[in-house]
């Protein structure tokens, strides 16, 4: 038996020249020729076709969730191609190259191909690039973006990069890896830890920092707003109101407004409506945040009397004593927030050693972290919205920290360590859903099983339901042999 796989484009067929690429699909065509010769019979399977993953991967209108590099079938990457997408116009066309620090490539594709649509931007986002390896990173990276390009014609000098947390530090990479020329949306985090991969003042791209007043690296990203503009490098530091997360429709659209520009009147009409939103922080005497708002608008609304509006807007607000006092009182909540994460940055390191007892009077225990979470959740609900702020991104910051820690410990099967961290992790109510399941694997793993149950009811009482409970099947390995397992999983497929 011979297999041959053989690639066409067109075929004759009755003397007629019939185009099989229709839209850029060609179904899967299959020929089987049997030859018959004498004392020898050899079946000879011709399959001749483009495979069905090509057929896929030029659908417009549609997130691809996983499209394999033809090159590399083992690189996987969602695809969105606005629906006015073809080949012909490919010049028209941006690509914006995602990082996802989980390897969910559909999760930002689908997050944002409204804006894909609006733009006239493609999507695509790795499968395999995730938090951890800058060579992985870099890998799939590339094989996604040569097959995007070898697959739509898009030009080199048309690629963009974005990424959120981990994503944005590789997204950077890229980009002065590159020698990129034109831009990366950078979400939920900055500069990458290795200094070669960073921008420096030769760089020829521009930068649109995302992040959100109640993510921990908040701080952080106004330090590269800082650095950029040091460097004389084009930057806008978008902000919004959310956690450590991908960032709302709201905030990305500015961000492709900023990069992709826009060709058509829909910019005036975004730009009247974020006036609107503005306009609405002023009347609150949340100055700090509308003068964010305003720099925004400078930037956004291109040249012409609404930029010189703005400008003169920004100029009357920052001249306000009101905005002066609460400037003050913003860079004092900053300030304190310095402070706060010192000290329990100093308090990480020592967790490998003292694994979180008293082992001595300055020891930093469990009921130590547990003291200072209680403090900041009561920061979180200050009536000065910037200490309330301060208090959400410590919340978040540790928590994170607890939950990326944590399969480590559980890796070399210290179930112990991983407990303990974990009841940090609750106590944060960061992420609460994931922090209780993750208990209650712990919890099984080191046959505590008891503890398990009560913390699997709890996740029961906080809405945990049917559509939830196949995803989580993996985390009940050790108890599902229990009746009581069998009596909660009841419990939970009937309330659904």
């Amino acid at each position: 038996m011979c297999l041959l796989r053989l690639r066409i484009f067109k075929i004759g067929f009755g003397g007629t020249k019939i185009d099989m690429i229709i839209k850029g699909a060609l179904e899967p065509l299959f020929f089987l020729i049997f030859i018959k010769m004498k004392h020898l019979t050899c079946s000879i399977f011709l399959l001749i076709t483009f495979s069905y993953a090509l057929a896929q991967e030029l659908t417009v209108g549609v997130v691809l969730d996983t499209v394999k590099c033809l090159n590399i079938p083992a690189q996987t990457y969602a695809l969105y191609l606005p629906t006015k997408f073809s080949k012909q116009e490919a010049k028209e066309y941006a690509l914006l190259m995602i990082f996802e620090p989980a390897a969910r490539g559909a999760l930002p594709v689908k997050k944002y191909k409204r804006l894909a649509e609006k733009y006239s931007v493609v999507l695509a986002c790795s499968n395999n690039s995730k938090n951890g390896s800058w060579q992985l990173a870099f890998e799939s990276g590339e094989a996604v973006l040569n097959d995007v390009l070898n697959k739509t014609g898009i030009t080199k000098d048309k690629v963009y990069f974005s990424g959120f947390s981990g994503g944005s530090r590789a997204a950077i990479a890229s980009a002065v890896l590159t020698n990129s020329r034109t831009g990366v949306i950078a979400c939920g985090a900055g500069y990458p830890n290795v200094p070669n991969y960073r921008p420096t003042n030769a760089s020829k791209f521009k930068m649109a920092l995302l992040c959100g007043r109640l993510d921990m690296n908040y701080h952080e990203l106004l330090m590269v707003e800082k650095d950029l503009i040091k460097k004389g490098l084009p930057s806008l530091y978008i902000k919004g109101n959310y956690d450590h997360q991908w960032p709302d429709l709201p905030s990305m659209d500015k961000a492709f407004l900023y990069q992709f520009g826009s060709k058509t009147m829909d910019a005036q009409t975004d730009c009247r409506k974020w006036a609107i939103q503005v306009d609405s922080l002023l009347n609150k005497g949340q100055l700090v945040e509308a003068v964010d708002g305003i720099t925004e608008l400078i930037e956004l609304s291109g040249e012409g009397n609404s930029k010189t509006d703005f400008q003169e807007l920004l100029f009357e607000t920052q001249s306000q004593k009101e905005y002066k006092k609460d400037f003050k009182a913003y860079n004092r909540s900053l300030d304190k927030e310095r402070e706060y994460q010192n000290e329990f940055f100093d308090a990480f390191k020592t967790i490998p050693v003292s694994r979180l007892e008293k082992v001595d009077s300055s020891a930093k225990d469990l009921e130590w972290w547990l003291l200072k979470i209680k403090r900041y959740k009561k920061l979180s609900q200050h009536s000065d919205r910037h200490k309330a702020n301060v208090g959400h991104r410590l919340l978040n910051i540790i928590g994170l920290h607890c939950a990326s820690t944590i399969p480590k410990y559980k890796a070399s099967k210290d179930y112990e360590m991983a407990i303990r961290l974990n009841k940090i992790w609750v106590a944060t109510e960061q992420t609460r859903f994931w922090a209780l399941l993750t208990l209650v694997d712990t919890y099984s793993l080191n046959n505590q099983k008891k503890e398990a149950f009560n913390t699997l009811e709890q996740l029961y009482q906080l809405g945990f339901r049917n559509d939830r409970f196949g995803t989580a099947k993996n985390y009940f390995v050790n108890i599902k042999s229990d009746p009581r397992f069998s009596e909660l999983a009841t419990k939970i497929r009937e309330s659904n």
